[in-house]
């Protein structure tokens, strides 16, 4: 049999692409023209079996290409008008003279493939004989799609009732006694195999056929579980509902719970789905309200369930709103129609059009000079129809827009933006049912367009995180279970394609144990044969489950930072040696330079003259302060050089050292010292004695009138102690705290307080050179607090 061949002629790509779905679902074959001239050359081309055309083209009006049409085709091809109400017919599209009849906006699926079939045959499909008068209980969680489930499967001849979930179900069986129950898979309460398992467990309704409707892509699972509950089949679910039609004939006819239908009945029930049709179609007055609130509900369903795909298909709620409008109005029957975005900065844009030519465009960017109006509605959120006494709007913008009447839909628009559609009728009253009609959709369409909205932001942010991963300096890595890489940035990649066994074995632990990986250094081998050290860090990723998904891991290539820590600690200890060399050979000289000048004082005492004598002793005293500054240079050199490794030291033992050798200083200054019982901490004795002895001795020598007071304690870290030394001394102004522990740096006169400059800077490099830190506390005359820290005992040594 020849395939049926059936022109659609319509320019609204939205009608036209959802028509053509339609009939090519049903097997047919369909050529597409979006004006009228194409059409015309289609049909020069191929004649087709019939014709779906729409009456406002760009090109030329819709009676006339019928006309034209006729003229090639002769007629004795349907043709069909897609028209958006009935007073829009006209005498020139009578039966013999044009059309054959119309197909009224919104144009349903089910309608049109009806329409269709009572021109040609349909080659793709295989009627199905529907078993007149059978009870069905149809279970489903989503409102829409049970609606539109309920409609199809009445259009096929069963009467239904319908239930929310699976315990509802079970319930309307006890009461109503079904011939047959449909069931979603997946539904609150009771599920469809639970709503089976229970049925099959009532002795009343054991026996009935349960049809489960599955969306899974793979339904094999789904066809296990239902033959452990009995179920009589699963199918899958399509739009036209055709599979479970046709299980539910069979199950029907196989257990004889109905007698085969007399033709009688078949008949009836078949013709009067026709007239029902018919009076659907002729729109008479005594049904137009009811069927045209009914096509607004339709709608309202056909563009709800499209938004899901839109939201695939769209990149950015401006195209998204584009799509919106051409499906708001395709699915209306409305020709004309606008969108408006109103920007946070108060801007109003158009952001599509329907039906008006491009020279219109100036007039609608400015929505005809009333843009004033049209931003009082957005402000106002309410869906209005306009005229009507409640919105009066100007005569001459309908006069220029070309409308009888126009509905508003404010709605929002995503990112701070408000947006409005605007449909627009030119030859029809529309109701306070169109105003109904635009709230309901205009709050989903406000949905969609923030869910657009943030999806954009989504991917934006995505976009950007990609951006920045790659271009980080530090190489990132994103494992799976098998690891196998994911993601991979371009530091990543210059450590070559392939990841070395070291790292994978990380991975792998990782994945095991669930815990992460920290500063792990790792040598490898480059592809080029040379050698890195890398610092690893690993993170496990966890999914929702509680299990590791992923592993993110981080890798700092530490060459050559190590090669430059390397050679610091080789020029550090080599300054160290060379000062120590050098303070050491610089005491010889200084010696007997002081040993002659004490000599000659004692033989030429009474030998000199005054000033002669003040010279001597000046010289005696500089090469003593000479003699003490080098020694305490060398005590600064050797902090470090030719030390113990740090082990644990009872920091009381040191501070009791300290306190002995500083005995005289107490005795002359009447110093008190009190202490808490100090803790044992890790590192090295003679040093940490150091740097007691040496705040021990500040805190003695900087006192004021009163005789010195020291505090020594000890307070526990983490995994630290702090020591603070507190006197009650003549204290430091905080702006020069800082200078005290910078070598040679003096903030008083040798006048007043003797010394080098020098303590504090060693007290600074022992505390350092143990992993921790010192400072000071103080205010003038208010005493001065130093504190610092010192690893506890049982950690580990600083890198």
């Amino acid at each position: 049999m020849t395939t049926p061949v059936i022109l659609v002629v319509e320019d609204n790509p939205i009608t036209r692409k959802s028509v053509t779905a339609a009939l090519q679902e049903e097997g047919y074959r369909v050529m597409e023209a979006p004006d009228g001239r194409t059409a015309l050359a289609q049909t020069q081309s191929e004649r087709p079996h019939l014709i779906l055309q729409g009456l406002v083209l760009p090109d030329m009006d819709g009676y006339d290409l019928v006309q034209r049409l006729r003229a090639v085709l002769g007629g004795d091809v349907p043709i069909l008008a897609f028209a958006g109400s009935p007073e829009r017919r006209d005498d020139r599209g009578s039966p013999g003279m044009g059309f054959h009849g119309y197909l009224y906006k919104p144009v349903r699926p089910a309608a049109l493939v009806e329409t269709v079939q009572t021109y040609l045959a349909s080659p793709g499909r295989i009627p199905v004989q529907p078993v007149a008068g059978a009870k069905i209980l149809l279970a489903h969680h989503d409102d829409g799609q049970r609606m539109l489930q309920k409609a199809r499967l009445e259009r096929a001849g069963f009467t239904v009732q319908t239930a929310p979930d699976g315990q509802r179900a079970l319930e309307v069986a006890r009461e109503w006694a079904p011939h047959a129950v449909v069931s979603d898979v997946l539904m609150p309460r009771l599920d469809g195999f639970q709503l089976c398992a229970a049925l099959r467990q009532d002795p009343q309704l054991a026996s009935l056929p349960v049809v489960l409707v599955s969306a899974a892509a793979s339904q094999a699972e789904d066809a296990r579980l239902a033959a452990l509950v009995k179920a009589s089949a699963v199918v899958p679910a399509t739009p036209d509902c055709r599979p479970v039609i046709a299980v539910l004939v069979q199950k029907l006819r196989e257990q004889a719970m109905l007698p085969p239908a007399p033709f009688s009945e078949t008949y009836s029930s078949h013709l009067g789905r026709r007239l029902e049709h018919q009076l659907t179609l002729n729109n008479s007055s005594n049904n137009n309200g009811a069927v045209h609130r009914l096509e607004l509900r339709e709608a309202e369903l056909a563009i709800l369930a499209g938004f899901a795909d839109m939201l695939q298909r769209s990149p950015s709620a401006d195209a998204l709103l584009d799509e919106l409008l051409y499906r708001c109005l395709d699915a209306s029957g409305v020709s004309y129609g606008l969108a408006y975005v109103v920007e946070p900065e108060g801007q109003l844009c158009l952001r599509a059009r329907l039906g008006y030519p491009e020279t219109a465009r100036t007039d609608l960017e400015t929505f005809f000079g009333q843009d004033g109006f049209l931003r009082r509605v957005v402000e106002e959120g309410q869906s209005v129809v306009a005229p009507s006494p409640h919105t009066p709007v100007p005569a001459e913008l309908l006069e220029r827009a070309g409308a009888r009447s126009m509905v508003f839909v404010p709605l929002a628009a995503g990112q701070g933006r408000r947006a409005l559609l605007l449909m627009v009728s030119p030859d029809r009253e529309l109701s306070q049912d169109w105003a109904s009609f635009a709230r309901a959709v205009g709050s989903q369409i406000g949905l969609a367009l923030e869910l657009a909205g943030a999806q954009a932001g989504l991917r934006e942010s995505r976009d950007r995180l990609a951006r920045i991963v790659e271009n980080l300096a530090e190489a990132v890595i994103i494992t799976d279970p098998q690891g196998r890489p994911t993601l991979v940035n371009a530091a990543a990649r210059e450590f070559g394609e392939a990841p070395p066994p070291e790292l994978t074995a990380l991975w792998q632990s990782v994945f095991e144990t669930g815990q992460p990986v920290r500063d792990r250094e790792l040598e490898i081998r480059t592809p080029q044969g040379g050698c890195r050290i890398i610092s690893v860090n690993c993170t496990p990723l966890l999914e929702a489950s509680g299990a590791t998904g992923a592993v993110e891991t981080s890798l700092l290539d530490m060459t050559s930072r190590r090669r430059q820590v390397e050679d610091l600690v080789r020029s550090n200890a080599e300054l160290d040696r060379f000062a120590w060399v050098v303070a050491h050979d610089l005491k010889e000289p200084l010696r007997t330079v002081a040993g002659m000048s004490q000599s000659l004082t004692r033989r030429c005492r009474g030998l000199l003259d005054q000033e002669a004598a003040g010279l001597l002793d000046r010289m005696t005293g500089a090469a003593g302060r000479m003699q003490r500054l080098i020694d305490d240079l060398l005590t600064w050199a050797r902090v470090g050089f030719q030390s113990d490794e740090p082990a644990a030291v009872s920091s009381e033992e040191v501070f009791q050292a300290a306190l002995a050798n500083l005995q005289a200083a107490i005795e002359d200054s009447g110093a008190q010292v009190v202490h808490d019982p100090l803790p044992s901490v890790r590192g090295n004795a003679v040093e940490l004695g150091q740097v007691f002895q040496n705040l021990l001795a500040n805190a003695f020598k900087f006192h004021g009138p009163d005789p010195p007071r020291v505090e020594v304690r000890a307070e526990p870290g983490a995994e630290q102690w702090t020591f603070s030394v507190r006197d009650n001394g003549i204290g430091i102004d905080p702006q020069d705290a800082p200078r005290v522990f910078q070598v040679f740096e003096r903030l008083h006169s040798r006048d007043r307080y003797d010394g080098t400059g020098i303590g504090l800077a060693v007290c600074k490099k022992i505390v350092e050179r143990h992993g921790g830190r010192i400072w000071v506390e103080s205010q003038p005359g208010q005493g001065a607090t130093f504190r610092f820290t010192v690893p506890a005992a049982g950690t580990e040594p600083p890198p």
